[in-house]
Formats: structure tokens, C-alpha cells, sequence
């Protein structure tokens, strides 16, 4: 059995039951836990392997401790006085995290000595703690040669209770004064044995973060360094975070403090015996981010196959229980049979094939996530496996690697739908625990006879003259408000109406009406709006929007295919909460014409619409060339080559110059560049070269900005080195190009917002405030205007443009095709 002693005030806690969960994940023996509570009070309690016993204390304690720790530390030393049925006890601290089994140490030999431990080293001794505290007091300088070890250490309860060692650690404290280490090695006589350091790993003291670099080059799973074992990039022992920061303060620099993260644990969840980590198996991952988030919040993730490497992942970060299990594609399935058994989940990317992979006699776990795009055939394979109630989310609805899919209320579909390139499909086979064909109250199939009442307020409006005057509308544009929808179809018998939502089960809503086309548009986060590339409009007589506050914002982005006079329809609108949408619209050239309980209407006032609509794919689009006729390449000598191949497919023809990004020395760098950085200042930042990679990259923006000028060209596309295509980049540009206003003055091809941005065009949004000068497009009046400025400004380079959008007409193409890889 492993016996652990603990001692904390109500502060201290939460933390101890992290340092439990992760004892607890790394052996199969049973744990018991003392923990001495000081100012509160906990109950006691025993789950499965675990037992742990409060145990409350108010006595007095003599002595004088450092100013970042509190009497409690000493409570945990009483349990050499209160508990004669241990002969052995390891003192441990809330600011560790256990990565090994503990078993071995329980069995190590105390060889007769009173304590185990890591010694801090030769000639480090209590005489050399206390010189520069004022020295050991005359009765106690017989201890001077004790060995100094690491708190905490492996108690030899049996032979202290022999030796007396409670009443002379009493004697100590009072005499030393100094805190309970100090007086714990004067009362042991220096009877301690020395053992391996990974039970007592100091990130700073041992140099942790210099031997993991040396760990990553080594290219091995396993790598020994000093009698450590590292698997995975992460140490095998204790770690222990001493010091003033600790891993759970906002925005530390302690090393790996991701590795406390990743062990978190409740006290609820110990109580309720929940500290086994769930396990994701990864078949077909593109890359790691999805996988690095789950072990990040506590999941062991398994990478199954030749797809994905972890190791060759340029922003991978080393986890023990995130690993790649390697199996060529033939032989890849077999195994992942034999994973299938205590796996929470198998999630699947895009370019697999989940039916081949659960094919024959494997193991299925009770969910399985498939990542889009995916056909609807292979969702109707995964039917015969079981797998018939689903979930679907919208792939930036929740953290990367989504949520634990026991926390999902799953419906029964009726039948198999496509995954969409920004949804994630959660599958489960608990065929009882799900919902029949409706979900959040929703039916499936919405026939006429099944809509729900409209209020009479807005069946007036739909009886209304304004509508009569539309006389035979040619295409409607319905988002939500499904009863609205269905009656429209009944009075236009004539129009196409296009009824779009996020989720995939708008394919069955409309059953029994062929001329409503249901249309699966995952929302774009750019906007927010559906994603443009979903929807195949024409010129719009009416829209109706009712998806929600924010959806009904991004319908102004339609504004380029209304016609003259047309009607937009906000319905479910709460007055109280959504004035300034209803602000935008009126700013925009819209007049209210009616007004319910819960809608509002308006009609179009302009003469006509900003962009001619009505293009087609097969026509012919505005060049590249005319959208860029220079491109500048901001990149490393070692970056240039790759990203210049991989952006000049977009841009073929268009003359390309590299601009060399170097990073000044810090004495290069001039106070008037850099005294307006927002990160300025941060010890973190200046330690990590924040500010002379901002002011390099900045210098090579103006150099770019100069050389663009200096060509006689009237546009440019400058990109940084790091960005990154979507495949159907030069598609979503094409469409774009379309829409984008004679008076632009940039185009982001990818953006930050800091500000919301306001809708323009399907494909465009007009900036308000976003960062990344990730890949802009830029016109001669943009760059003479603002090249000046930029040159004088003491901020970063996409500060300075996000304060700059304000004053040019600055836009950016949505969906975005491109982004910045970090």
C-alpha cells in the first residue's frame, strides 16, 4: 500500500487533489491518504483504491516560517506522534505532480536509517542552511554535519517512534526557529538515506527544460539522461514546482506547467472514484492540435497509424499520454482492435475511412467522432455498427478536441447525413439513453399541419400589402423561423426558397414540400454567417431571418443580391437585447415598414445593390493579376523556399521578391520603436525575444511597403512566411474578387478581429479593428497613405493596422483562405 501524509489550509485544497489523481493513474496499488486540515473541516472517505482520512488541527506551533508558507506545513509532521499502526509514510506537497509508480519507493530499504530522500549534494548540510540564518544555537551545533535533503521525504515511522524523534523535533523547532525541514533534519541525527533524484525533480534546479530540448533532438521515444528516463518528452518521477510561481498561477513561466493541467482533478472527482483519464484513439489526424488540447485537459490520446507523426509536428508538445502508435495502412486496423477496449472514443479525420477502420472483429468503443467533410455513405456504414444516435457541432463551438462525449444529449436520426467541412458528427450506440426524432424540442419532419402557431401580429405582416406587392417573388431566403418558411411556400407557390441552417438536420425538416431546398451551411466564424461557399444565390426578394442575434447581424452580407425593394424579415427578435443590431440595419439604407411582438421588418431604400449579382463559376472571374500585381514574400532565408512554391499556385505570373525578416540585437533596437508595444515591459516576452521578433518583422513590413511603391505597381499581396492555404483558396478568392467595391483599399485573406466585423458581401466582411498581417492585399493609395505613419509608429505592425482600419476601407474574405501557422 502507498501511504501518503498531507497537510494544508482551506487555500492549499483544490491542489492536493491534483498530486492524488496523478498518484493514483500510475499504480495499481492502493493509496491511503492522511491529510491534516488546519481552520476547516473535510469528511473522510474511501472509493475504490482510495482512502483518505482529515484529520483536523488547531495546536500551536512554535518557530518561524518563510513568508510563502504557512503553519500547516508543519501538521503534517504530527503523524510521526498520532499514528503507530504505519511503520512508513511519504511526506509529499501540493505544488508536485506524481509521474511514475510510487510502488518501487514503498519498497525501497531504509537500511536503518530514519528518513529517505534526495539529498541536495555533497557538503550541503544543515550547517551550511543555517550560516546565513545565524547559525545552529549551542546545544544544536553537534547537528551542524547533518546531510540537507528535499522536502518531501520517506518517513521511517517505526524507528522515529524508537528513537523519540517527535520530542526532539519539537526541541528543534523551538530552539532553530527556522522552518520544519531545517528542525526535521537536526531531530533525525543524520540517519537519511540518500535516493534517486526523479522522486524530488526541481524544474530549475535540474534543468529540465535544456534536457527536454536534448530529449526532442534525440528523435527517440525513450531517452536517458543523468539515470532519468523520459518517454514521450516528459520525465519519469515526481515533479516538483518549488518556488514562488506554481503551475496553476495565470500566466506562469514555470516550466511544463501544461503538465500540471493535464493532471487536474476534483476532490469531487476522487470521491466519486473518477481519476482513470479518458483514452482517445486518433486514426487519419491532419495535424495536432485536436490531440495536444485533449491531453492538455487531462486525456490519454493514442495517434494511431502512418497519417499523422507526432514527432515530425513542428508545434508539438510533449506528453507521457499523448503517443503515436505506428502500424502501416494494411495492419493499422487489426490493431486498433486490440485499443478498442476501455477507449472513450476513436475519432476519425477527414481523409479516413471509419467503416474500414471498425470493420470485422474489432472493439468498438461507444462513441466514435468523424471530422469533416465526410460523405453521407460512410456515415450509413457506421449505422450497421451500432451507431445510430448523433450529435453534431460546429467544429469552434467548443475548445480544440471537443467536448467528452458522455456530456452530449444524443437524438435518433432518421437517416445518414454528410459531415460538413466545419462539423464534427459524435456517434454514440447507447441507442436507450437518446432522444427520439426530436431534439431540443425541434421536430424532425415539418410538415404544414405540424407548424407550430404564428402570432397573429405577424401573420398580419404576411397578409400584408407589403408582401402582396412582391407579387411572384423568384427566390426567398429563409435562415430559421421554419413555420414562416412553410407559409411562404403555401403562398409562392411559384419561388424557390432557400431554407439554410447549421445543423444537418435541416435535410429532413421540410419533408413534403419539394420547393423548399433545405441547405447545410455550417456557420463561418468570420462573420458569423453561414459559410458563403454552402449557398447558391440569385437575385433575393425576400429574406427571413430568425437563427439567433447573430446570424440576423451577418444577413446584412446578403445586401449585394437583394433587389431593389426587397423585404427582410428579423423574426424571434427580443427588442431589450438586440438594439444595436436593429441601429446597423437603419444605418445601412434600410427603412422599418412594420413591427410586432417579436419581429421587425424592413425594406430596402437604396436605388440598387452594391455589387452586380447573378455570377456563375463557369464565367469568367477577375484575374489574380489584377487583384495583385506584385507579390512580397516576408520570410527567413530557411522559410523562403517552401512558402513562395506553395503561394505562387495562387498567383501565377505575378512577380515575387523575398524580403528578408532579420531579428535586430537588442541594442539595435530604437526606444521610439518599440515604447508603444502592448507586450512591452512583460519580463515573459522580452525572455522569449518578443520584442526584437515584432520590431524585425515590422522593419521588413515597411521594406515590403517601400519595394511596392517603388515598382509602379498599383496593388500587392504582401504575406509572411508562416501562411497558410485552404485548398479551395483560389475558389473562395475568385468569388470574392466579385464582390470586393472599386474603393477598397486592403483585403485581409485572413484576420483577427478585435472589433466585430460589419458584413458586406457573402464573401467579404468590412474590417473594423482585426490584426495578422498574415497575407494582405494592398492598393498604391493604402500604401502611400499609410507607409509614412507605419514607419513613425512605436507599436507592433498589426497594432498599427488595426487602429488604421478606421480611416481606409479595409476588408477581408470569408471564408478566410488563409491563416497563420503558429
Amino acid at each position: 500500500m502507498i501511504k501518503i501524509v498531507l497537510s494544508s489550509d482551506q487555500r492549499g485544497l483544490p491542489y492536493n487533489a491534483t498530486l492524488i489523481g496523478s498518484v493514483l493513474r500510475r499504480t495499481t496499488a492502493n493509496v491511503h491518504v492522511r491529510f491534516y486540515t488546519r481552520g476547516y473541516r473535510r469528511e473522510s472517505f474511501t472509493s475504490g483504491r482510495l482512502k483518505v482520512d482529515f484529520i483536523e488541527t488547531d495546536e500551536a506551533v512554535t518557530g518561524r516560517y518563510p513568508g510563502h508558507v504557512n503553519l500547516a506545513v508543519f501538521d503534517r509532521l504530527r503523524v510521526i506522534r498520532d499514528f503507530d499502526d504505519w511503520d512508513r509514510c511519504l511526506i509529499l506537497d501540493h505544488d508536485m505532480a506524481v509521474l511514475c509508480d510510487l510502488a518501487p519507493y514503498f519498497a525501497e530499504d531504509f537500511e536503518g536509517n530514519l528518513l529517505m530522500g534526495r539529498l541536495f549534494g555533497p557538503g550541503n548540510t544543515l550547517g551550511l542552511q543555517m550560516k546565513s540564518r545565524g547559525g545552529l544555537p549551542e546545544d544544536w551545533q553537534h547537528c551542524e554535519d547533518h546531510p540537507y535533503f528535499y522536502m518531501g521525504p520517506m518517513m521511517n515511522l517505526a524507528a522515529m517512534r524508537e528513537a523519540g524523534t517527535w520530542e526532539k523535533l519539537l526541541a528543534a523547532h523551538e530552539a532553530i526557529g527556522q522552518d520544519e525541514q531545517l528542525s526535521l533534519t537536526a531531530a533525525t541525527d543524520g540517519r537519511v538515506k540518500g535516493v534517486d533524484k526523479k522522486y524530488n525533480l526541481v524544474p530549475q534546479w535540474d534543468g529540465l527544460e535544456s534536457v527536454a530540448a536534448r530529449a526532442a533532438k534525440s528523435g527517440s521515444e525513450v531517452y536517458v539522461e543523468n539515470g532519468i528516463t523520459w518517454r514521450n518528452g516528459v520525465p519519469e518521477g515526481i515533479i516538483h514546482w518549488t518556488g514562488f510561481g506554481k503551475p496553476w498561477h495565470y500566466k506562469t513561466r514555470v516550466w511544463r506547467a501544461d503538465l500540471w493541467e493535464a493532471e487536474k482533478t476534483s476532490w469531487e472527482h476522487l470521491r466519486m472514484g473518477l481519476w482513470d483519464k479518458p483514452v482517445s484513439v486518433e486514426v487519419g489526424a491532419t495535424n495536432g492540435h485536436a490531440m495536444r488540447a485533449l491531453a492538455r485537459r487531462g486525456w490519454k490520446v493514442k495517434a494511431v497509424g502512418p497519417k499523422f507523426d507526432l514527432a515530425a509536428d513542428r508545434y508539438h508538445v510533449p506528453y507521457g499520454d499523448l503517443e503515436l502508435v505506428e502500424a502501416p495502412e494494411e495492419a493499422a486496423p487489426a490493431l486498433l482492435g486490440t485499443l478498442g477496449d476501455g477507449v472513450d472514443m476513436f475519432r476519425f479525420g477527414p481523409d479516413s475511412q471509419p467503416s474500414g477502420w471498425l470493420a470485422g472483429d474489432t472493439i468498438r468503443p461507444k462513441h466514435c467522432v468523424l471530422s469533416g467533410p465526410m460523405e453521407a455513405g460512410e456515415v450509413a456504414k457506421l449505422r450497421d455498427f451500432g451507431y445510430r444516435a448523433e450529435f453534431r457541432i460546429a467544429r469552434r463551438e467548443w475548445p480544440q478536441g471537443g467536448p467528452h462525449p458522455k456530456v452530449l444529449e444524443y437524438a435518433l436520426a432518421p437517416e445518414a447525413l454528410a459531415v460538413g467541412e466545419e462539423e464534427e458528427l459524435y456517434l454514440s450506440r447507447d441507442l436507450e439513453a437518446a432522444l427520439p426524432l426530436e431534439r431540443w424540442g425541434r421536430p424532425a419532419t415539418l410538415v404544414e399541419t405540424e407548424a407550430p402557431e404564428l402570432a397573429e401580429d405577424l401573420v398580419a405582416f404576411l397578409e400584408s400589402d407589403w408582401i402582396s406587392r412582391l407579387a411572384a417573388p423568384s427566390f426567398i431566403f429563409c435562415a430559421g423561423s421554419p413555420a414562416v418558411t412553410v407559409r411562404l411556400a403555401g403562398r409562392f407557390p411559384g419561388a424557390r426558397i432557400a431554407a439554410v441552417s447549421d445543423s444537418a438536420r435541416i435535410a429532413t425538416r421540410y419533408n413534403g414540400h419539394p420547393q423548399i431546398e433545405p441547405v447545410h451551411a455550417p456557420v463561418s466564424p468570420g462573420v458569423p454567417w453561414y459559410d458563403p461557399t454552402k449557398l447558391d444565390l440569385e437575385p433575393i426578394d425576400l429574406v427571413v431571418a430568425g437563427d439567433g442575434a447573430r446570424l440576423r447581424d451577418g444577413c446584412q452580407s446578403l445586401g449585394p443580391w437583394l433587389k431593389p425593394g426587397a423585404i427582410v424579415l428579423l423574426d424571434r427578435i427580443s427588442f431589450t437585447e438586440e438594439k444595436d443590431p436593429l441601429e446597423h440595419w437603419r444605418s445601412g439604407g434600410w427603412s422599418e415598414i412594420a413591427r410586432g411582438e417579436s419581429f421587425v421588418a424592413f425594406q430596402q431604400q437604396p436605388s440598387g445593390p452594391r455589387v452586380v449579382p447573378g455570377w456563375d463559376v463557369s464565367a469568367p472571374t477577375r484575374a489574380m493579376a489584377d487583384l495583385a500585381e506584385r507579390f512580397y514574400l516576408i520570410a527567413t532565408p530557411e522559410q523562403a523556399a517552401s512558402t513562395v512554391s506553395s503561394t505562387a499556385m495562387l498567383w501565377p505570373g505575378v512577380p515575387c521578391e523575398t524580403i528578408l525578416q532579420e531579428t535586430p540585437a537588442d541594442a539595435e533596437i530604437r526606444w521610439q520603436e518599440m515604447k508603444g508595444m502592448e507586450a512591452h515591459g512583460s519580463p515573459g516576452n522580452l525572455r522569449t525575444g518578443y520584442v526584437p521578433t515584432a520590431v524585425g518583422e515590422k522593419r521588413a513590413g515597411i521594406r515590403a511597403l517601400e519595394a511596392f511603391l517603388a515598382s509602379g505597381a498599383d496593388t500587392a499581396l504582401i504575406c509572411l512566411s508562416r501562411c497558410q492555404w485552404r485548398e479551395d483558396a483560389d475558389a473562395i478568392l475568385e468569388r470574392a474578387s466579385l464582390e470586393l467595391p472599386e474603393d477598397w483599399d486592403l483585403l485581409y485573406l485572413t484576420a483577427s478581429p478585435r472589433a466585430r466585423h460589419q458584413p458586406w458581401s457573402p464573401h467579404l466582411v468590412r474590417l473594423r479593428g482585426a490584426r495578422q498581417c498574415t497575407a494582405i492585399l494592398w492598393t498604391r493609395r493604402a500604401a502611400e497613405r499609410l507607409l509614412p505613419e507605419l514607419a513613425a509608429a512605436d507599436c507592433e505592425w498589426d497594432v498599427f493596422m488595426e487602429r488604421s482600419h478606421a480611416a481606409v476601407n479595409a476588408y477581408c474574405v470569408i471564408p478566410m483562405p488563409a491563416s497563420l501557422d503558429r
